[in-house]
């Protein structure tokens, strides 16, 4: 399962975006976009989802699973926001916030989101749109830990499988 997490996600990935109606990917500028990206150090200091924190696991945890439910930014406009923040940062906030009380995200605790716990990891109003995007974070969140579980519950192992890999 170790070396072929990557193509998996690849994989996954790439079905997603055969069968998306709404969004496309412009190949022509993608390599210019991705270069872009090496110049965004300069916003992570006011990123919370970016910000380091804890030993190594609990890092990665974090990191590992805020990515895995930045997906939601249409229901951004449905959502209840902090203050001054942008929905992804009213997120990252709300799932760091989350993590300093309770300690550091397990692989199990993830299998046990429900959309209950999305509601208080992330405090959204009881709105149709709102809730439908806890119900799929729950589900984001559940896979996760269902994923990461044939790592040994460990998302250290995760990184260390892909063997530094970052082949597009």
């Amino acid at each position: 399962m170790t070396t072929d997490a990557l193509e998996r996600v690849r994989a996954a990935c790439a079905q997603v975006t055969a069968q998306a109606t709404y969004v496309h990917i412009d190949h022509e500028r993608l390599d210019a976009y991705a270069a872009s990206l090496l110049h965004v150090n300069e916003q992570v200091a006011d990123d919370l989802g970016r910000q380091r924190f804890g030993d190594d696991e609990a890092a990665a945890a974090f990191v590992i699973t805020l990515d895995a439910i930045n997906f939601g930014s249409g229901y951004f406009p449905y959502l209840r926001k902090r203050e001054g923040m942008s929905g992804y940062h009213t997120v990252a906030a709300s799932l760091r916030d989350w993590v300093t009380g309770k300690g550091p995200i397990t692989a199990r605790t993830l299998r046990d989101v429900d959309v209950t716990t999305s509601n208080e990891i992330f405090d959204q109003p009881d709105t149709e749109l709102a809730q439908e995007l806890m119900g799929l974070f729950a589900s984001a969140l559940n896979d996760l830990g269902t994923f990461i579980s044939g790592y040994d519950d460990s998302f250290v192992a995760f990184v260390r499988s892909t063997d530094h890999c970052g082949r597009a």
